[in-house]
């Protein structure tokens, strides 16, 4: 990673709070794994407890269906990660038993952990007369379970092994292109986008430790445009929309000062990082 892309975005610290877990692929290739984790007993009423007094603080929290990570491998271009079906109680629980690094060569990885796959774009505005090179799009989270009121990227979010999907020949096909679509329109009430770039895998070892897909958005909107469509927005999970020129120096200045989840930095630095 570039000395230069650290220093101008400040971003010193981050580095040794993520790692790049996998880069270089075009395609994401999702498989879901038959058998199941099996928690004993205990911990499920532990994992039971620890959820149920999380809901005392964020009574709105959704225990929706994730998609652990079981393993992943790359093979040319095509990152393939097969899948188990868990829950984001069973994430939230298991916290305190995920590692600060992630041995993917020796271990798998949710054998007695829950580590969902999400994924995080930076998603840059068409350009415009007034915005040559296009914004990207900021927010500041809003009340969630991890990261309250840092600053992050938009859109992102889980897959989801319940809606994730379309029907193929031979049944369900997976899709982290169908968690795009929809986090894209749950979130900035953009219905497509113009292109997807995968960045990379990262993983960090501070808040949340999950594993999150990089990747950066072409959207089909001006800023102007897009300022316009979620003007009257309202999402619990976001308090503030901000859209900052996709110049590293603009950035570097709009950021100073503020806290990122690690994610969000890592999803940034690699998103520079592509570009030079």
């Amino acid at each position: 990673m570039s000395r230069g892309i650290i220093g101008t975005l400040g971003f010193e610290e981050y580095v040794s709070s993520g790692q790049v877990l996998c880069a270089g692929f075009e395609n994401v290739e999702l498989l879901e794994e038959k058998k199941q984790r099996r928690f004993s007993p205990e911990f499920l009423a532990t994992i039971e407890a620890v959820w149920l007094k999380h809901l005392q603080n964020s009574p709105n929290d959704y225990n929706g269906r994730v998609g652990s990570i079981v393993s992943f491998s790359l093979s040319g271009k095509k990152l393939t990660i097969k899948f188990r079906e868990g829950s984001f109680a069973e994430f939230y629980a298991t916290q305190s038993r995920r590692p600060e690094f992630v041995d993917v060569k020796s271990k798998c990885l949710d054998r007695e952990i829950c580590l969902p796959l999400s994924f995080g774009a930076v998603a840059v505005t068409k350009p415009s007369p007034l915005h040559p090179k296009g914004c990207i799009v900021f927010a500041q989270r809003g009340k969630t379970a991890f990261d309250e009121d840092r600053l992050t990227l938009l859109p992102g979010g889980y897959f989801d092994p319940d809606k994730d999907y379309f029907r193929g020949e031979r049944g369900k096909v997976y899709s982290i292109s169908v968690t795009i679509l929809r986090e894209l329109f749950e979130e900035l009430h953009v219905p497509v986008c113009e292109s997807v770039r995968f960045l990379g895998l990262v993983y960090n070892n501070q808040g949340s430790r999950q594993p999150l897909l990089a990747l950066s958005l072409n959207l089909p909107f001006t800023t102007e445009e897009l300022k316009e469509i979620t003007r009257n927005m309202k999402e619990e999970e976001v308090r503030q929309i901000f859209f900052v020129e996709n110049d590293i120096s603009v950035v570097g200045e709009f950021i100073r000062g503020k806290k990122l989840a690690v994610h969000d930095a890592w999803k940034l630095l690699l998103f520079f990082y592509k570009d030079t």
